[in-house]
């Protein structure tokens, strides 16, 4: 225990920097580690003790855990929330299981007059040296027998002086306004302000997503994150190399798409996996480089079922999560649960008088040429100088993602891409793509397709894509047949941003975004 700190800094309370700070003085150092003794054994949570005394006060017929409760002290552990001093000879401690707001809490009463009748040689200074040394956020370890208090409510009276078994050393500041430091300082912004809420909420979201999955059957797997092919040629990778004696490089996984469907090629009908990913990219208000990511597949279904499998999924998201207030629960609930849906084709056509289907999309300059002049300058400058689909992509922010501002709430769902913007999804009549993704306010959070399952198809399009990185082991795995699949991913970290009302993907990453690490 913590027990030799003089007479003079003890008395010191009214300058909580210069109590703690006393905690590191030089001649106290030898002695730390003996400042951190293992935990006493038979030790319970407030929690327990919480509910064994009332399960005692509701009980005539106590059971043997109650009885031997009642029949020898509580022996208990936990974390000081706050620490006051009647008088010098009784002192009261509120005690927490953890610095969540809903933790359990019980009052802990330390009186002189118990303790020198335990303790004869206990001086009154002595007893309340040793308990001016306990501070708020000091985690300590005790046993006493429970009393009710005035209000009804249920304490520990100790029979011994608390052991200190984690110190604080450092001094919390009252409030964090900055918001840069709130970043960077994590721990002690949980700590401060005990808003654990978008934890606890991404917890949740987990749970009901997985919740939603095993109701239909669907098997978790984990695939790994180092590849020794990157797994996307339109996304920056991360590079790393091995220390055995091959030296060749990896990469961190981009997505886990081609690996599950090895998994769905031998043999797993409805499988999904939630994990992280990693883009060597920029950082901004949505993006950072390692995120994390649900994506599912299933054999034997088609479009139309992914789309009402998506609504379904975020119905049940929505509902579980007592989200009822959202106003994009509002919006579904008033659209009868279906999102707002727009052909890409069709929207394009529409807003440049240009068919798609009928020019070639090897031709950058023919596309470039008919984008009608007024739309041009608003368009990047250097479009002509970039790759076709990124091309596409950049004319799809401007002119069909931004459909999703006109019903701010509702998800906007675009289906019917030109298939060079899908290499890895089925088509029809070779240039629209069976795929679609979902949209709020300009911010995607769901892309999901029907799988190219023809090994041909799939190594053209792997070929036009990058052809010095295609992944030949996949291409023979598809010829042992992989059936008709969909295949379905989205956000976790947009997701929780959305219905947490975040606008910084920092804000709901649980130690923020690299930039704060």
């Amino acid at each position: 225990m913590f027990r030799h700190v003089t007479h003079h800094v003890t008395r010191c309370r009214h300058s909580p920097a210069a109590a703690l700070a006393t905690r590191l003085a030089p001649n106290l150092a030898a002695n730390w580690p003996a400042r951190y003794p293992p935990l006493p054994p038979s030790t319970i949570s407030v929690a327990s003790v919480l509910c064994a005394t009332k399960c005692s006060q509701e009980s005539d017929t106590k059971d043997t855990a109650v009885q031997r409760c009642q029949e020898s002290p509580f022996h208990i552990a936990g974390i000081i929330s706050a620490i006051r001093k009647s008088s010098r000879r009784l002192w009261f401690i509120d005690l927490t299981d953890s610095h969540l707001p809903a933790s359990a809490k019980i009052q802990l009463m330390v009186d002189y007059k118990t303790q020198s009748g335990l303790t004869p040689n206990l001086s009154p200074d002595e007893f309340y040296d040793q308990m001016a040394q306990l501070h708020k956020g000091d985690s300590i370890a005790c046993s006493g027998t429970p009393f009710t208090n005035p209000r009804g409510q249920t304490g520990l009276s100790l029979d011994s002086l608390p052991t200190l078994l984690a110190p604080i050393q450092s001094v919390l500041p009252n409030k964090l306004v900055h918001k840069d430091k709130i970043n960077k300082n994590k721990i002690i912004a949980y700590r401060v302000t005990q808003d654990y809420s978008t934890l606890i909420l991404r917890n949740k979201l987990l749970w009901a997503l997985r919740q939603f999955l095993y109701t239909r059957d669907f098997i978790e797997v984990e695939t790994p994150i180092l590849t020794s092919i990157p797994t996307s040629s339109n996304a920056s990778k991360f590079i790393t190399t091995t220390n055995d004696t091959s030296k060749k490089n990896l990469f961190l996984r981009i997505a886990p798409e081609l690996m599950l469907k090895r998994l769905v090629i031998s043999g797993l009908p409805k499988i999904f996996e939630i994990g992280k990913n990693f883009r060597n990219e920029g950082i901004d208000s949505t993006h950072n480089p390692e995120f994390t990511t649900i994506e599912t597949y299933e054999t034997f279904k088609d479009l139309p079922y992914l789309i009402e499998f998506t609504e379904s999924l975020w119905k049940h998201l929505f509902q579980h999560l007592d989200l009822t207030d959202h106003p994009v629960y509002k919006a579904l609930q008033q659209n009868n649960w279906q999102f707002q849906k727009v052909s890409f084709l069709e929207t394009f056509q529409k807003k440049t008088n240009i068919d798609l289907s009928t020019i070639d999309l090897a031709n950058t300059a023919d596309l470039l040429d008919r984008i009608p002049p007024h739309d041009k300058r608003k368009l990047p400058p250097n479009l002509n100088t970039l790759p076709m689909a990124t091309i596409l992509d950049k004319l799809s922010s401007f002119y069909i993602e931004s459909i999703s501002f006109t019903h701010s709430h509702l998800p906007t769902l675009i289906y019917d891409y030109p298939t060079v913007l899908s290499p890895l999804s089925k088509h029809k009549n070779g240039h629209v793509a069976n795929r679609f993704e979902v949209f709020i306010n300009g911010i995607e959070y769901v892309n999901a397709y029907e799988e190219q399952n023809c090994p041909q198809s799939q190594l053209d399009a792997f070929t036009a894509q990058d052809p010095t990185n295609i992944d030949h082991d996949f291409i023979d795995a598809m010829k042992l047949g992989m059936p008709p699949t969909v295949g379905f991913g989205m956000g976790i970290d947009r997701f929780l941003m959305l219905i947490s009302n975040t606008k910084r993907i920092e804000d709901v990453l649980p130690l923020g975004s690299l930039d704060d690490l």
